[in-house]
């Protein structure tokens, strides 16, 4: 027995499931959106004529008419199956006895109980049956725009189906805290995606936050979920009309992440938001036992534009990755409201104290993988771990910088810099001075260029190694380093007064400078103030097996102690001053195109040795080592060469 009843549903379906089925759309957002228009056009405005009481056992009904249920409750014989033809239900229940229903004749007036399930579990939501008012309303519209989501979400789950699919579609959602309730949640109050479920949207979807004046909420959310999914969509915060009174005002999200596993979030735009693009965070804190990190989380192919705080925050997390998406202007001022800090693209900050000498982990980041993505035009850096463990960056392009700071296992590797303009700060920053939690990091692989510095370097026990650096002010700057290794790496700047290796009021211990390639128009090498104490009289500094070149200028090493210079090519003159412990073995130094003697000893040098090196100098320098400090009989030289050449 079949029925005209299918109608009344195709209007509906469009916004709340923007998928009828596998079988009858196809997979890619253009089929979505002229599915949309296609429901629209063939949904019927004819009144069912027949009584779905008419039904008997075991029978489908195509529903070709509009059916008002007038708000009775109709019991439906066991097995009936109901199948959209353009019709449509609303204004009443539908108890089942077994049987089927398409997903498409589910309405926000219409309420499905008894034993029943959907017959295909991709739904296509449409906004009209769902009562959705698209384009600017009023606040109350728009709270029931994301009660209708939320409700169609609910229906689509409790009847066994797994994705709702909202194809054209531009709605405001009021998702704001109205009643100032201390056990709201924000990543539950907005549309929140429940566990083992997919919110597919296509590029014509555009959720926008209805402006507002409260300093928390989220527009979507997953919170203690797992295997939840959202696919495609636009995301709109409320940055540029939002009220700010007091405080921060930094917290309204557009999708927060709290303490859900295994789920992923792909291919979704979210822009301008009062605080973060999108927030990843634990339910709970670490020491207690209800705690549940975010873990197995894949964010992938997302943009994240002109977020007022940070695009992405990420404060605790497991086994992350963050891959082929875009960040830009992060925390960047507009005309209608300023950033607030931090304001970097993606900032990693894991809470943690020090308690009676131990650090107390609030939060824990163990596990990122950052890779493949586009950085540009952030306001105070791109990518951050101010505290976290563990983090790959790898194969981005970053017009910002990457930074560690209390970072433990953190990789740098086969990264693409390149400044904006001329004199942005950093490329590289690793760490920073102080602590001993900086340890076994790795930066190599990456190419920098145009920058005031290329990498700045603290901590211990890490490893740079064949890195590019073109055109900044300074190559590699190192500050308080223990047991690292600088290797391999290529620093090459046509910009006047440009520096190579440098280290200044700091302290090096146990550190090697080998294989470098330095050809700068400044000093190749500065060591100045380093190691100056009796505390650090048995740190030792190694350069070895490096080119050192500069057309313009020399090499200096100035109240510097226990550095050992070996096999190393040095074109230019190198002046020592109130040094102390410097060797010079097997170097070949030609301070030929210099005025001054190619190695020159100033001030109050003592426990200089100058072994079997070449010493190459212009005939009409005063000499190739020329000794002008204060203490006779602290150089020992053996075994050198000597060459003079003509200019």
């Amino acid at each position: 027995m079949r029925k005209n009843l299918t109608s009344l549903f195709a209007t509906l379906i469009v916004f709340a499931l923007s998928s009828c089925s596998s079988d009858d759309l196809a997979s890619d957002e253009l089929a979505i959106q002229t599915a949309d228009l296609s429901l629209e056009k063939n949904r019927s405005s004819s009144p069912c004529g027949e009584n779905l009481l008419a039904m008997v056992s075991n029978t489908t009904l195509d529903l070709d008419c509009l059916s008002d249920l007038g708000g009775k409750t109709i019991n439906l014989p066991k097995g009936a199956n109901l199948k959209y033809d353009g019709g449509s239900l609303s204004n009443g229940i539908l108890n089942f006895d077994g049987g089927t229903i398409d997903g498409r004749l589910l309405s926000k007036g219409l309420k499905i109980t008894g034993n029943v399930q959907l017959s295909n579990n991709t739904v296509q939501f449409n906004p009209s049956q769902w009562g959705i008012v698209q384009g600017w309303t009023s606040r109350n519209n728009a709270k029931e725009n994301k009660l209708a989501i939320r409700e169609a979400i609910d229906q689509v789950k409790e009847l066994g189906g797994n994705t709702l699919e909202i194809g054209t579609m531009d709605a405001y959602l009021y998702v704001g805290n109205e009643y100032d309730n201390p056990n709201w949640y924000s990543a539950e109050e907005g549309v929140s995606i429940p566990s083992n479920f997919t919110l597919k949207m296509s590029d014509n979807t555009h959720l926008r936050v209805y402006p507002n004046n409260h300093e928390r909420y989220a527009l979507l959310g997953m919170r203690g979920v797992t295997n939840a999914k959202v696919e495609g969509g636009h995301l709109h915060g409320d940055r540029d009309s939002h009220t700010y009174g007091g405080g921060s005002h930094e917290w309204g999200i557009l999708f927060e992440i709290e303490g859900a596993q295994n789920s992923t979030v792909q291919n979704v735009s979210m822009s301008e938001a009062a605080g973060d693009g999108m927030t990843i965070h634990s339910l709970k804190f670490t020491w207690q036992d209800d705690y549940q990190p975010a873990k197995n989380i894949t964010i992938d192919g997302c943009l994240f534009d002109t977020n007022r705080r940070n695009n992405l925050s990420i404060t605790d997390g497991q086994n992350l990755i963050v891959e082929n998406s875009t960040f830009k202007d992060a925390g960047v001022d507009t005309d209608k409201s300023k950033g607030t800090n931090p304001r970097f693209g993606i900032d990693v900050e894991a809470h943690r104290e020090r308690v009676n000498g131990k650090i107390k982990y609030y939060e824990r980041v163990d596990g990122l993988i950052i890779r493949n993505n586009v950085e540009s035009g952030s306001q105070r850096g791109g990518f951050l771990v101010s505290i976290g463990d563990n983090v790959v960056f790898e194969g981005n392009q970053m017009e910002q910088s990457i930074s560690y700071k209390y970072s433990k296992g953190t990789i740098i590797r086969n990264n693409t810099f390149k400044a904006k303009k001329k004199g942005n700060l950093n490329a590289i920053r690793g760490g920073i001075s102080g602590t001993e939690t900086i340890s076994n990091n790795k930066i190599y692989g990456n190419t920098m260029e145009d920058y005031d510095l290329g990498i700045i370097l603290y901590g211990r026990e890490n490893t740079v190694y064949d890195n590019k650096i073109i055109n900044c002010n300074e190559g590699i700057f190192v500050k308080d380093i223990k047991f690292n290794k600088i290797n391999g790496n290529v620093v090459k700047s046509d910009i006047n007064g440009s520096r190579g290796i440098f280290a200044h009021f700091t302290t090096i211990e146990d550190s090697e400078f080998n294989s470098n390639e330095i050809d700068v128009l400044g000093a190749p090498f500065n060591f100045t103030y380093v190691n100056r104490t009796s505390k650090e009289k048995n740190y030792n500094i190694l350069v070895k097996d490096n080119s050192f070149t500069s057309a313009w200028y020399y090499s200096q090493i100035f109240n510097a102690h226990n550095l050992t210079f070996e096999n190393n090519e040095i074109s230019t003159s190198v002046r020592i001053q109130d040094a102390g412990n410097v060797s010079f073995k097997r170097n070949e130094i030609d301070g030929s195109s210099d005025n001054y003697p190619t190695l020159h000893f100033r001030g109050n040098s003592t426990n200089i040795e100058v072994f079997y090196n070449t010493i190459i100098a212009h005939r009409t320098n005063k000499g190739t080592v020329e000794d002008s400090s204060q203490d006779d009989g602290e150089i020992t030289e053996r075994g050198n060469t000597w060459r003079y050449m003509n200019r």
